[in-house]
């Protein structure tokens, strides 16, 4: 009897729940995609209901930016994912995600290098060797060739002045700037 009685109050408990997430006429929240145009003259896409009031605008190059607002602290959250990885690697290229994550940290030719006029020739050559390495198919070869690349770009790095964006942007109050693959 009494576990009947516990069951029954588990079912009832149950029903009441149930009641009260369904959606009714005067609960129902509904999404949609709309569109609208921004004080600037840029159009956008929003999502009724959003609690972030995201901000979808598309640029001319189709990259989509996702805007919101977050008032308590002034931050500024960028994210880029790219369809790029291990995975989808080519057979004789590996290493590209990792590599572009360097290459986007690395600087310009004002900013991140001791020496811009001497750097620059070095990151041009193992642009080609790279080019030259793909075309490569001994194993030997490649494992040899590829310590070349490495040692021109070890002299390029010598150029080259670490974590330069890391701490300009953290003079800006940038906090946890990080790539990752």
């Amino acid at each position: 009897m009494h576990a009947m009685k516990n069951n029954f109050l588990c079912v009832l408990a149950l029903a009441f729940f149930m009641l009260s997430c369904s959606e009714t006429k005067e609960n129902k929240q509904k999404t949609e995609l709309k569109t609208a145009t921004d004080a600037n003259g840029y159009t956008y896409e929003f999502v009724t209901n959003d609690p972030l009031n995201a901000r979808i605008y598309t640029l001319k190059n189709g990259l989509k930016v996702f805007l919101t607002q977050y008032k308590d602290a002034p931050r500024i959250q960028t994210q880029i994912a790219i369809n790029a990885g291990g995975a989808l690697d080519p057979a004789d290229n590996t290493g590209l995600a990792h590599y572009l994550e360097h290459m986007l940290f690395k600087g310009t030719s004002s900013f991140g290098t001791l020496d811009w006029e001497n750097e620059k020739p070095l990151l041009e050559e193992i642009t080609q060797m790279f080019d030259h390495y793909r075309t490569l198919t001994n194993l030997d070869e490649r494992k040899a060739y590829y310590r070349k690349i490495d040692s021109v770009s070890n002299v390029a790095a010598k150029y080259a002045i670490p974590n330069e964006y890391d701490k300009l942007v953290s003079l800006l109050g940038a906090k946890g700037t990080n790539a990752y693959t």
